[in-house]
This record gives structure tokens, sequence and C-alpha cells, in this order.
């Protein structure tokens, strides 16, 4: 890939990733709850992704944190519903399902670097 796609694709994740954060503060304050939670959860969503799995981390966040895996589950797989998400990336091929860990760690790294500004000091 060219550095020009690579740039591009990054800017992408990026513009993503600071809209996300943004609708998860405000859903988040909206519903009163706690952002140093919400906060938290982001910022594991990289390492839990590594160790445990693209699938697996899905559907951990579904029960902890819905909103987080929804935004990645859409992202992924244009699909809002977690558990079709999953079931989708269960029948890729082997190689597929790793382009796609690899998007969802790219992801998951912006949306921690945007909350960890965005959700500072609140």
């Amino acid at each position: 890939m060219s550095q020009a796609k690579a740039k591009l694709r990054s800017q992408e994740y990026a513009t993503w990733a600071f809209a996300k954060v943004n609708e998860l503060k405000k859903e988040a304050l909206a519903n009163k709850k706690d952002l140093k939670e919400l906060k938290s959860h982001i910022r594991r969503l990289p390492s839990v992704i590594q160790t445990s799995g693209l699938a697996q981390t899905l559907l951990f966040y579904g029960k902890k944190h819905e909103a987080i895996a929804t935004a990645l589950a859409e992202h992924l797989t244009k699909n809002k519903d977690i558990s079709e998400c999953v079931k989708e990336l269960c029948n890729k091929d082997a190689s597929e399902y790793r382009l796609l860990t690899r998007e969802a760690m790219e992801l998951a790294q912006w949306l921690k670097r945007f909350a960890e500004v965005m959700l500072e000091g609140d």
C-alpha cells in the first residue's frame, strides 16, 4: 500500500474516532453515566482485542459497554447488531479476519487517543 493511501486511511479512522468519542460522551452525559468508566473501557479496548481476539472482544463489550461494541461492529461490517457482526466475522477466512482485526486495532487506538483528550477532567 502506498504511503498516500495509508495516510488517507489513517485520516478516515481519526475522523471516525473523533466523531464517535464525541457521540459516546454526549450519550453518557445524557444518560448520566460515568465518563471515567467510558474512558476506562475505551483505553482498554486495544489490549483486549490483542489478548482476546476481535470476535470475543465485541461480545465482551456488547455486555460491558454496548455503545463501543456497536460502533466498532458497524464500522467493520456495516452491521449494528453485535451478534450478527460476530457471525459475519466468524464466516470470514483467516486472512480477511486478520485484516479486520488489524483495522479494529487501528480504530481502537484512535478511539483511545481521542478519549484521553476529550474525556479528560470529566
